[in-house]
C-alpha cells in the first residue's frame, strides 16, 4: 500500500479527532499526516453583551471577529499537529467555506487526496465526496469502513477534475503560530 501520505478531515471536537489522528498515525506508520480542515465561518458575532448578525455589522468589526476566529482555529489545529510524535511529518491545510462537505470536496480536489480519514458517517457517504478520494471511515478511534468508489470514477487514479476555479486554500506555517496562503496550483509545499 502507497503509504506518501494520509489526509484527516478535522473538526472541532477535540477528544474525536485526537482518537482519529492516533488511529491514523498508528495505522499508517509511515504515512506523512495531512491534516484538513474546512473553517465554517459563524454567521453571528458578540456585540453588547448579546450577537450579531455578521452581516450587519460595520466593516472594523467583521475584520477584527474574522481575525479572532482564525486565530482559535490556527490555534486548534496546531494542538492537532502536536498530537503526533516529532519523528513524524505533519501538516495542516484549511479553507474557509460555508458548506463543510463542499469545503472538503474542495480540498480534496485541490490537493489531490488519494486518501482521506472522515469521522462523520453522514459524509462519507456522500457520493460527491467518494468518487474523489478514497474514504476511510474512523469514529472516535475506530474502523468502520473503506471505499473506492473514486476507482471507478477516475479509472484508478485518486483524482478527478480541475483545481484551477476552487476556493483559497492556506497551509498552517510551522514557523508560527500564523498560516501562510500558497499560490493558486499550490505545487511547492511550505516548510
Amino acid at each position: 500500500m502507497d503509504e506518501e501520505e494520509v489526509h484527516i478531515a478535522i473538526g472541532k471536537n477535540f477528544r474525536k479527532e485526537k482518537a482519529n489522528i492516533l488511529w491514523a498515525a498508528a495505522n499508517f506508520p509511515r504515512a506523512t499526516i495531512v491534516l484538513v480542515h474546512v473553517h465554517w465561518p459563524s454567521k453571528w458575532m458578540p456585540f453588547m453583551g448579546g450577537k450579531l448578525l455578521y452581516k450587519f455589522a460595520d466593516e472594523k468589526e467583521k475584520e477584527m471577529h474574522r481575525g479572532r476566529e482564525t486565530e482559535a482555529m490556527v490555534k486548534m489545529l496546531s494542538q492537532y499537529k502536536s498530537l503526533c510524535d516529532d519523528t513524524r511529518e505533519v501538516r495542516a491545510h484549511y479553507l474557509t467555506h460555508d458548506d463543510i462537505l463542499t469545503g472538503v470536496v474542495n480540498l480534496v480536489k485541490k490537493l489531490k487526496i488519494k486518501r482521506i480519514v472522515i469521522g462523520s458517517r453522514n459524509m462519507s457517504k456522500k457520493a460527491v465526496l467518494r468518487k474523489c478520494s478514497q474514504v476511510w471511515v474512523v469514529i472516535n478511534g475506530k474502523y468502520l469502513s473503506t471505499s473506492n468508489d473514486h476507482l471507478e470514477h477516475t479509472g484508478g487514479t485518486a483524482y478527478g477534475g480541475s483545481s484551477e476555479f476552487l476556493p483559497s486554500m492556506h497551509e498552517l506555517s510551522d514557523e508560527s503560530d500564523g498560516y501562510a496562503t500558497p499560490s493558486s496550483d499550490f505545487v511547492s509545499r511550505l516548510l
